[in-house]
């Protein structure tokens, strides 16, 4: 079994470490800007990650779920709402087991926002 340990600031309330990996934020210190050796780049208007390192997030029509993380799809429940498969294309995926941080690091980041949409 592998175990990776996520470690908040001192405070509690910002993502740090997701295992070896350091998330850095912006000099605001409220956007992260790198995630390990990955720079974070997010749309024009800077509410939504566009690029992580070389790897392009695409989301659906409406701009409010993450499909694809590079070649990597991510399937969502049947009412749409929370992923639940994160589909390989294959042997020769951009996506490796290098970048979970990366995975995980979306899909909290989404999760952040929906509760802070949802609670004002």
């Amino acid at each position: 079994m592998t175990r990776i340990e996520l470690r908040y600031d001192w405070m509690g309330n910002r993502l740090r470490w997701i295992g070896d990996t350091e998330i850095e934020y912006d000099w605001l210190g409220n956007r992260p800007s790198w995630l390990g050796n990955m720079e974070l780049r997010y749309d024009h208007l800077g509410s939504r990650l566009k690029w992580a390192g070389d790897l392009e997030l695409h989301y659906d029509r409406l701009g409010s779920r993450l499909r694809w993380i590079g070649d990597t799809e991510i399937e969502y429940d049947w009412l749409g709402n929370r992923p639940k498969y994160i589909v390989l294309p294959g042997e020769q995926s951009q996506l490796t087991l290098d970048n979970l941080p990366l995975v995980f690091f979306v899909l909290y980041e989404m999760t952040e926002e929906e509760d802070t949409k949802d609670h004002g």
